[in-house]
């Protein structure tokens, strides 16, 4: 008999944006197999970071522990193989868009000041 959560662990976790649809695949992959299985999306790799002690997090935030829960996307190159255990999320090529956008404006700002 095998151990269900055992292999669970070891799957590449994807969250798609919108419907909140999870896929998992259960062998490495790379960003461009799951771009082109989704059009209009690039891959990032979710990256949570937990702050505990002298910072006052915001209540939205915060986990169980009372430290708070930072949430941070990386893009994925296409050739980036995404590994068994990781979690991923697809971004619509207009949210990247808006970001970068978003990303310049604030350079400008701090060039400007």
């Amino acid at each position: 008999m095998g151990n269900c959560q055992a292999a669970d662990g070891a799957a590449v976790v994807i969250q798609h944006p919108g419907d909140g649809k999870v896929e998992r695949l259960h062998w490495p992959a790379t960003a461009a197999d799951v771009m082109r299985r989704n059009p209009g999306h690039y891959v990032a790799l979710v990256v949570l970071h937990h702050v505990s002690g002298g910072v006052d997090p915001d209540p939205a935030v915060v986990g169980e522990g009372g430290g708070a829960r930072i949430t941070k996307v990386k893009l994925l190159k296409p050739r980036d193989t995404l590994h068994l255990g990781q979690v991923y999320r697809l971004i619509t090529s207009q949210e990247v868009s808006k970001a970068v956008q978003t990303r310049r404006q604030e350079r400008t700002r701090s060039c400007d000041e």
